[in-house]
């Protein structure tokens, strides 16, 4: 698998999370939904012919019967998408037919919505007095609104249920302060009985009076509109109050899943980052290696070749077999494989016959001044630490004058060591410098030891480097891979 390739579809499964968690409230949704359903068609009905035959006519007002039919559309097809959605197999077999559908959460919540819409705008109606002409019967109207406020939170959410409480809520305050009076007061009788009586004592007919001075006499006065409002005051605040702290747990797994799910976008994000990087790593390892072994042709076929002249070179001159020799041996140091650090003896070496390479090739007039101290042989070294510097100073240096000779210091005091090289400038053989060899020694110091001091100290006639590391304090997790 590349690392492009992400095993993980991160939206879906963080989809069938959300599913999972949602489905028994959905599902109970749904039940309830049905029950409402089939509650408020048989309700519907049983208002049309409860109202015939009381007072003759199907609904009191006309603007009724648009309600009841829009009551009777939405919640018949409500119904049926409801009970068809909850079978396993999405398909139904309803009055002989069977019935199929693709169904979809949008459809399914609009629907919802309209269903619910449509009982609530007939239980505005009732609560205005549309579906009662009976004064004595007007606040009882007010049992629909409130069953309403639990419902539509359980169904529609919070917002829905707060604004039909608002609604609720201010139609009660109307009807009771505004429209009828606070101390408005009311019989015990059904409607018809109601509208018969209140008719009568607008007539002034004697049986109305007289009963109505009995009830008086007798100390039976009818309720007032106040305890109504009370009531109903303190049903509306708890169903609401009910209905909002119901819905917590619901609303609360609808803030937790968003940042969830940013959270796991994150963490997702950045180990595939992660991997992306560690396959980089991988890949320029890879060409590394390659690179080195096609590197291995050349120093090989060279070694090869300065053995072949030292050979040859051993029954002409011995001095000169012994230069070959020694550039074998360097170039040999300078290309081993896997050795992390080498004894500061054999660092010192390579130095020696480094410079007997160059005393050689200048007719041995260098004046060069090497002092080493202490116990070499017990400190390791990266290879060709102090060669590179060594080389830096032969570059750039004068050591044609006997006063001012090259001057090399090592002294070792383990686990301490201290480099010093000091040569005066070359200012007739000016040679172009970049500073890479210098920047790369400081590079490789800084990636190996915690504690070391790399001065470099110039001026027009002289170039010094002061070196001063404590060879045990390595960095963390660096390993030294030493030759045997």
């Amino acid at each position: 698998m590349t690392p492009q390739e992400n095993p993980l579809n991160i939206p879906q499964l963080l989809s069938r999370a959300l599913q999972a968690i949602r489905r028994p409230v959905a599902e109970s949704q749904r039940r309830l939904l049905l029950v409402v359903n089939i509650t408020y068609l048989v309700l519907a009905v049983e208002y049309i012919l409860t109202e015939w035959f009381s007072t003759g006519k199907a609904v009191p007002e006309q603007v009724l019967w648009y309600v009841y039919v829009l009551v009777g559309v939405t919640n018949a097809i409500s119904c049926v998408y409801t009970y068809v959605n909850m079978s396993p197999g999405k398909s139904r077999k309803i009055l002989g037919f069977t019935i199929a559908f693709k169904t979809t959460n949008k459809f399914e919540q609009r629907l919802r919505w309209a269903s619910l819409i449509a009982i609530m705008m007939m239980s505005f109606c009732f609560m205005i007095g549309l579906g009662n002409p009976s004064n004595d019967t007007l606040l009882t109207d007010f049992a629909l609104g409130h069953s309403l406020i639990v419902l539509v939170a359980m169904l529609l959410g919070r917002e829905a249920s707060f604004i039909w409480f608002s609604i609720v809520l201010s139609i009660l305050v109307y009807t009771t302060f505004i429209q009828k009076g606070y101390s408005y007061q009311y019989n015990y009788m059904t409607q018809a009985e109601s509208m018969r009586y209140e008719s009568a004592l607008a007539k002034g007919e004697k049986w109305a009076v007289n009963r109505q001075e009995l009830l008086k006499s007798q100390h039976m006065n009818s309720p007032k509109a106040s305890r109504y409002f009370n009531m109903w005051f303190c049903f509306i605040v708890v169903a609401y109050l009910s209905a909002y702290f119901f819905t917590e747990s619901a609303r609360k797994v609808d803030d937790i899943v968003p940042s969830v799910e940013k959270d796991m976008k994150v963490a997702i994000e950045e180990a595939h980052r992660q991997d992306m990087a560690n396959a980089l790593v991988m890949q320029e390892a890879l060409n590394a290696e390659l690179k080195n072994l096609k590197a291995q042709i050349n120093p090989h076929f060279l070694f090869n070749t300065l053995n072949y002249f030292y050979m040859k070179s051993l029954d002409y001159s011995q001095e000169l077999a012994s230069s070959i020799l020694m550039l074998s041996d360097i170039m040999q140091y300078s290309v081993r494989e896997n050795v992390d650090r080498v004894g500061l003896d054999e660092e010192i070496k390579h130095m020696r016959h480094f410079i007997e390479l160059l005393q050689l090739r200048n007719n041995n007039k260098l004046y060069i001044d090497f002092k080493v101290k202490g116990p070499v042989n017990q400190i390791q070294i990266l290879p060709f630490l102090f060669i590179g510097l060594l080389e830096n100073a032969f570059k750039h240096g004068n050591m044609l004058n006997a006063n001012k000779p090259l001057i090399i210091t090592i002294e070792a005091t383990p686990p301490h060591l201290k480099f010093y090289t000091c040569n005066q400038k070359n200012r007739k053989k000016k040679v172009s410098s970049t500073l890479i060899g210098l920047s790369n020694t400081r590079r490789r110091l800084d990636l190996t030891y915690q504690n070391y001091s790399f001065d470099v100290d110039q001026d027009e006639e002289s170039f010094c480097i002061n070196l001063s590391v404590n060879t045990n304090d390595l960095k963390g997790g660096f390993e030294f891979h030493t030759v045997v």
